[in-house]
């Protein structure tokens, strides 16, 4: 487990109701991008998915539209592909849209005109739709003034039908306004007072609208091992997919070899993860019978098919001891495996421990094994035993882990990392000086024996100085793809307060969580009412004092003070003192009236994210 480092302020404390309790961080449920609705509508078979903006402002004519309705109704496997009788005079037995029209004419969503045509090639206009997805959602009444097109334009305005259409009740709807038409239509609530994605037997997020995830995996084929021809596995041209890597937007070109990818055939979209972890497998659990799950050097992972099920069992080919590479794919679970001699990776990471255990082996007897944890560019922690000597390699150097005919070889890096130093990440961490980062860079941020797996929204701004940067590595685009730093970002402290000092302990509170340390496993000096950085390492506690700084202007994201003006982190922590000396978490908008609160803002200076105000602390004026 990576180890923790916390910030805190040392203060007595009493613990009872006062401004507020601490109330957590919490997320607001955003509105559901255009590009999500577009996958959507296209999971469920209504239009297709394409990147192209020209795409969807392409109109819709009558025709489309009947069959838009059908594939968005319980009708859509019901459609005749051969129609025996014309329904209207422009509509022949031959009209590739003829058993839509039917259906959508029979359940009353559409009609013809009194020419007896049914006008299949003109543009739908937004006053027929609203008619039409009014009376599929079931508000059809017998009463002739509440059928009217007025009737049903109201109605459609009443259960906001209208959501991102922007188009007045004559103008014609492009493939977009149809996409949120039906999006909006499927998360409505029908006459019978039920989502009409319900009855339609798709499932609901927690705000009561259609679950893009699980429409999403009931789509998603895979995975697929990228080796050889493993285009082949996928049907369709991927040259024209969306695709992802690691979570992020990417390219094609990104997804490289041994890449483990996933597909979604109505999306036409790619999703590849490039984790692998190298190292012995220990144990299969529960059992080799019916393996779930398997340890490789001391981290338990999932396994992701069926195949890997198989082979892992006590018909397959891998055994406890053997030395493996897995390839992990969604949700981090096992999607393929090679024995060493298959494939000879090359690991890149930071040392983090080093040592000697004792094991037993194979006859029980008690042996001594030097071991050595790395933490991987994917911010895997990983473990690796070796029988040799490794020279001049402490916790903290960056290391190369090589196989060569099955052999394992450990050695220091030595790479220059001057041309990254000295320079500032751009405002949305896209650059560090005058180098792109990778849209799926890997970024830790290393502390001693800690580290985190950190983002390019971490690191914006920062100034990265002399030391800063561990190691790196360049794609073939030229753009950064790994980087180590050296304790840059400072996210891996968290905030607290002390709440009593005693003779032999100190106890401190972890948002509003009670701790006790003995004061033995503390180094460095402590006062009372001070705000310190604590660093929790193998030989305890290290503490040092942050800067603070009376605030004179505070707003949410930005403080000024009588002598600095900086930003405020995205994870500062407030706190309140009563005049009785009783301290309490808070929030900014709690204490941002300065004519009533003594604000104080601290920093940690001896971090590159020295720019960014850690915890603010607030007494009555």
């Amino acid at each position: 487990m990576k180890k923790k480092i916390f910030v805190f302020i040392l203060v007595a404390l009493c613990i009872f109701p006062c401004i507020s309790s601490y109330q957590g961080a919490t997320v607001n449920a955003a509105s559901t991008d255009t590009a999500q609705v577009k996958r959507i509508i296209s999971l469920m078979g209504i239009l297709n998915y394409s990147e192209t903006s020209s795409y969807y402002s392409k109109k819709v004519t009558r025709a489309q539209f009947a069959k838009l309705l059908v594939k968005a109704s319980s009708y859509k496997d019901q459609v005749q592909t051969t129609v025996n009788t014309a329904l209207y005079k422009d509509v022949t037995v031959k009209n590739a849209y003829a058993g839509y029209i039917k259906i959508a004419v029979k359940q009353g969503w559409m009609t013809g005109y009194s020419n007896g045509k049914f006008k299949p090639n003109q543009a739908i206009k937004l006053s027929e739709a609203a008619k039409a997805v009014v009376n599929m959602l079931g508000y059809t009444s017998s009463i002739a003034s509440e059928n009217t097109m007025t009737a049903k334009l109201s109605k459609f305005y009443a259960l906001n039908l209208d959501e991102n259409i922007a188009k007045t009740k004559n103008q014609a709807l492009t493939r977009l306004d149809c996409v949120n038409l039906f999006y909006n239509s499927l998360n409505t609530k029908t006459n019978e007072g039920k989502i009409y994605a319900e009855i339609l037997g798709y499932s609901l997020d927690t705000t009561s609208k259609i679950d893009y995830l699980s429409l999403l995996t009931s789509d998603l084929q895979g995975p697929v091992l990228v080796e050889g021809s493993w285009k082949n596995a996928v049907p369709f041209d991927t040259t024209a997919a969306t695709v992802y890597r690691n979570e992020v937007k990417s390219k094609l070109a990104s997804i490289a070899q041994y890449d483990v990818v996933y597909y979604s055939k109505n999306t036409k979209t790619l999703w590849a993860y490039s984790t692998k972890v190298t190292g012995e497998l220990d144990t299969v659990t529960p059992n080799r019978l019916s393996p779930q799950a398997i340890t490789v050097d001391g981290t338990s992972y999932q396994l992701g098919t069926q195949d890997m099920v198989y082979r892992f069992s006590s018909l397959g080919d891998f055994s406890a001891g053997d030395t493996i590479t897995i390839f992990l794919g969604m949700n981090n679970q096992v999607a393929a495996a090679k024995f060493i001699s298959e494939y000879s990776p090359e690991v890149s990471g930071v040392v983090l421990q080093m040592g000697t255990e004792v094991n037993s082996d194979t006859s029980a007897a008690s042996v001594l094994n030097k071991y050595i944890v790395i933490a991987d560019e994917n911010g895997n922690k990983v473990k690796y035993n070796h029988n040799y000597t490794l020279s001049g390699i402490e916790v903290g150097d960056v290391v190369n882990v090589t196989y060569v005919n099955g052999e394992e070889t450990i050695k220091e890096v030595t790479t220059s990392t001057s041309k990254l130093e000295c320079k500032s990440f751009a405002s949305d961490g896209s650059k560090l000086g005058d180098y792109q980062l990778a849209e799926d860079v890997k970024i830790l941020d290393i502390n001693g024996a800690s580290y985190q797996v950190v983002t390019k929204s971490d690191v914006a701004s920062l100034y990265v100085d002399n030391g800063d940067v561990l190691y790196y590595e360049m794609n073939t685009s030229d753009k950064i793809a790994v980087l180590f730093l050296n304790n840059v970002t400072g996210l891996s402290y968290s905030y607290g307060i002390v709440t009593k000092m005693g003779s032999n302990t100190v106890t401190y509170s972890v948002d509003g969580v009670s701790k006790t340390e003995n004061s033995d496993n503390i180094q460095g000096s402590l006062g009372l009412g001070m705000v310190y950085s604590i660093y929790e390492g193998d030989d305890g506690f290290i503490f040092s004092s942050l800067s603070g700084s009376k605030v004179i202007s505070l707003s949410s994201s930005k403080v000024e003070t009588v002598s600095w003006t900086k930003a405020i982190s995205s994870d500062v922590v407030v706190y309140y003192i009563t005049s009785e000396d009783e301290y309490y978490t808070t929030n900014i908008s709690n204490v941002s009236d300065l004519t009533k609160y003594s604000v104080t803002a601290y920093y940690d200076s001896r971090l590159a994210a020295a720019k960014q105000v850690r915890v603010l602390v607030a007494r009555d004026i």
